[in-house]
This record gives structure tokens, C-alpha cells and sequence, in this order.
């Protein structure tokens, strides 16, 4: 992980669970491009198009 974050890996909880594989990967570039920006290391969301952007950030 680059930029010195320090995560507190015993205190992780699950944020959403799905069982099928597409909605999944959905849920996962929602959940990244909202809530983990900061990171700059996720490569998942490259594939959601940027139009999502502004209905993401309003979440």
C-alpha cells in the first residue's frame, strides 16, 4: 500500500454481501468509488462508466 495508510485490519467489517458475481462487482465499484477514494489504489471501478460519477458522490 503506498501513501503510509495504517488500517486497522481487526476492526474490518463486511459493507455489503451478494451472492451474484455481476451485481457484486457492481456493489464493489459503488462501494469503492464512494467510500474509498482517498486510497487511490483501487483498479476495480476503471470499468463503471465515468456518468455514475456525480450519482455516486450524491450518495
Amino acid at each position: 500500500l503506498s501513501g503510509n495508510h495504517d488500517f486497522d485490519w481487526s476492526n474490518s467489517m463486511v459493507l455489503h454481501n451478494e451472492e451474484h458475481w455481476r451485481k457484486r462487482q457492481i456493489a464493489e465499484m459503488f462501494l469503492l468509488k464512494n467510500f474509498l477514494i482517498i486510497l487511490s489504489i483501487y483498479r476495480h471501478t476503471e470499468n463503471l462508466n465515468t456518468g455514475y460519477d456525480s450519482l455516486i458522490r450524491s450518495c
